[in-house]
């Protein structure tokens, strides 16, 4: 992971401490559900959102990215390798494939859908109990996703790209009284990377407090 101007790469933040999760076998679809236990499974991983997005919010339009960024696509890189990558249906079929090195989890209402090479399931809560393990899961995308996990989710790594765009996906609104910002890496515009950005880490605050 490479910024402009040949400077060092930032520093990957690593979790803190990872949060018990409890998710009731009974909100996961049925094939899914331990049938001889109706305990609380305790998922023991940081759940984390990852995105990049414009000052008008704007994350996508007709399923693409809206501007040329090679380096945060290095960025989503070195901070997803090896881990569990969580993300919706239209998010998977943007990238075509199963991203190589992570483990892919496609959550959809289908019944029927298969994605080669990736793990598909029919809840969030499936999702998340599929992460057991892993300290650090990410939540990719789409919009759609990125609401529904904003409660769940302790940590975002948000690039903050400095420009406005048309779009027809946005990233939820930040409840500052819950989020902190930790971390901020700015960039300027080079040959490679069309537009200036700032790499932003955000934690829960009720995270921060406890470490």
């Amino acid at each position: 992971m490479t910024g402009g101007h040949g400077e060092s790469p930032p520093k990957i933040m690593k979790p803190l401490f990872a949060t018990p999760v409890s998710l009731s076998p009974c909100s996961l679809p049925e094939g899914e559900r331990d049938a001889g236990s109706l305990r609380e499974f305790q998922v023991n991983t940081r759940f984390s959102m990852i995105a990049a997005m414009a000052q008008n919010r704007v994350i996508g339009i007709d399923n693409t990215l809206p501007w040329r960024l090679p380096a945060d696509l290095a960025h989503f890189k070195a901070l997803t390798m090896g881990h569990h990558i969580l993300m919706g249906r239209k998010t998977f079929e943007s990238l075509g494939k199963p991203l190589p090195g992570r483990t892919s989890i496609v959550i959809t209402r289908d019944r029927d859908y298969l994605a080669a090479g990736c793990v598909v399931v029919h809840s969030l809560d499936a999702a998340m109990r599929t992460c057991e393990g892993d300290e650090e899961a990410f939540f990719i995308g789409g919009a759609d996703l990125y609401r529904q996990a904003m409660d769940h989710s302790e940590r975002i790594y948000l690039t903050e790209v400095q420009t406005r765009v048309e779009g027809d996906a946005w990233f939820p609104e930040l409840d500052l009284q819950q989020w902190q910002e930790v971390s901020r890496i700015s960039h300027q515009a080079d040959e490679k990377n069309q537009l200036n950005y700032d790499f932003v880490v955000y934690e829960r605050k009720q995270a921060v407090e406890r470490t």
